[in-house]
């Protein structure tokens, strides 16, 4: 019992859950439900329906005969009519004389319908005249109806009627009602159970048909709840369903559209956020790297001042503490210059005057004017150059050679080599400085962009640099939208960058 009640709910459950499946059970009962009633509404009252239309008939019939006889010549006559109504109307007619009882019929081949005929007749005019209210009736000139069954159970419907002196009887049998009741009965079994095979097949095509397109309108509604707004309704109808399909389709679009627009607005706040939380990193680093590379000077120049002051340095020494004042002096002032020009170049607000220039001839500039350092280590230089004009600020693209070719001299060995080349990429023009001397680390080379950031950190501080010049040089290629990069070769390391030829 309790796994019928459970198969019960699982299947109540399903039903409410699908509307496919409801549809299918509710057409499918409402069909069986009409088909039912409109059966047995029929075998009720078929009978009934039947019977009167019968009695109807068999009226009309007598009335019919009872008009034939308004003016007949003979009995031949009244007999041929007799024989017509009952091959014509399936009515047997007899006409019964009142004074002398003599019955009138068409006779048969058949002896024994003849006298089951003549029987009948007998036994309607004896019903009649034993009945009082009927025999009142017809002898008020109404007509007379009555049913009765035979010896033989079988059932039969008889009228008469008053016509002068002559009573006109008709009657016909029901049996074959009977019999078609019966017929009818093993149709309608038969009917019934092809019927309901066929609501049921029909009810599945009509509910899948009906409601394809809610379920793929509710299919598209359920991703939306998930925030999937791609999958569209792809239905084409006309009428309210079709209408829903479009309207969802806008709201998913505009939804869509509306949630992209969010998450861009919200990946740009995070980037903002990030950014803004690199800048505060950046800033106390930045913080921390100035003060450390300023406390050295300063505490040089202010022990320095001090000895003089105090007289702790002898006349011959003063002018070497002089220097040395001055030298850290110009560290500081070249850091501080460093710091400004990265700071204006990381602001993002900085406008290049970009023009058409020699970057050939901008190389032989930079290298004449750092000839004394060049000179001072005994470095060869092998400029490997040609003439080519590219577009870009000719004034901060000079610094970037600066930087480059001062720290390729900075880390070339006494007695070493430089070499500067200039190649085409493309659209761009390459420029490279590979100086020989030691190699870079594979865990350094992607921090020597990096603000501060020293690889020499064993050199002596007069050679050192402020560790801001790859910075520098970083930011001005980005500026000029060009590449840059460094790499170990056979004979050293060398540091390139590429810059467009033409705007």
């Amino acid at each position: 019992m309790n796994k019928i009640i459970n198969y019960y709910k699982k299947i109540k459950e399903n039903i409410e859950r699908s509307i496919t499946l409801k549809m299918f059970v509710v057409t499918t009962v409402v069909f069986i439900a009409f088909l039912t009633i409109t059966l047995l509404s029929q075998r009720i009252l078929f009978e009934k329906i039947y019977n009167d239309k019968k009695e109807n008939d068999i009226k009309s019939n007598v009335i019919k005969f009872r008009d034939t006889l308004s003016n007949p010549k003979d009995e031949r006559e009244i007999i041929e009519s007799i024989k017509k109504f009952e091959n014509n109307y399936n009515t047997s007619i007899g006409v019964v004389n009142t004074e002398n009882n003599i019955i009138v019929t068409f006779k048969t081949d058949s002896e024994t319908i003849d006298s089951k005929n003549t029987e009948i007749f007998n036994y309607v005019i004896k019903t009649i005249k034993t009945d009082p209210e009927l025999l009142n009736e017809m002898i008020n000139k109404k007509q007379v109806t009555i049913s009765f069954k035979n010896g033989e159970n079988t059932k039969y419907l008889a009228s008469a009627l008053l016509h002068e002196n002559n009573i006109i009887v008709g009657f016909t049998s029901l049996q074959y009602v009977k019999e078609a009741m019966g017929v009818i009965g093993i149709f309608y079994k038969y009917f019934y159970l092809g019927a309901i095979v066929v609501i049921v097949a029909l009810a599945l095509i009509y509910s899948k048909f009906i409601t394809k397109p809610l379920r793929e309108i509710n299919k598209v509604a359920v991703r939306m709840s998930n925030l999937d707004f791609s999958q569209r309704c792809t239905m084409v109808y006309e009428d309210e369903i079709g209408n829903l399909g479009e309207t969802l389709n806008f709201l998913g679009q505009n939804l869509d559209s509306s949630l992209n627009s969010l998450k861009e607005v919200n990946r740009k706040l995070q980037n903002d956020i990030h950014r803004e939380r690199e800048i505060e990193i950046m800033r106390k680093e930045f913080i921390a790297d100035v003060s450390h590379e300023l406390k050295t000077p300063i505490t040089l120049i202010k022990g320095y001042a001090e000895g003089i002051k105090d007289g702790v340095f002898l006349e011959d020494n003063m002018n070497s503490s002089l220097n040395v004042i001055i030298e850290e002096s110009d560290k500081m002032s070249n850091l501080v210059r460093d710091m400004l020009q990265i700071s204006s170049l990381e602001s993002g607000k900085v406008i290049l005057n970009k023009e058409l220039f020699f970057i050939d001839n901008l190389v032989k500039n930079v290298v004449k004017k750092l000839h004394h350092s060049i000179d001072n280590k005994n470095i060869k230089i092998d400029l490997n150059l040609y003439e080519k004009q590219i577009y870009g600020d000719a004034f901060k693209v000079e610094q970037v050679i600066t930087n480059f070719l001062t720290n390729a001299i900075r880390h070339t060995p006494c007695e070493g080599s430089i070499f500067v080349g200039m190649y085409p990429r493309g659209n761009m023009t390459q420029l490279s400085f590979e100086n020989t001397g030691e190699l870079i680390n594979k865990e350094e080379i992607d921090k020597i962009w990096d603000k501060f950031y020293k690889i020499d950190k064993s050199r002596n501080r007069k050679d050192s640099g402020t560790g801001l010049g790859l910075s520098i040089v970083k930011n001005i290629v980005d500026l000029h939208h060009g590449k840059y990069g460094v790499e170990n070769t056979k004979r050293g390391v060398r540091f390139y960058f590429e810059l467009p030829n033409q705007c």
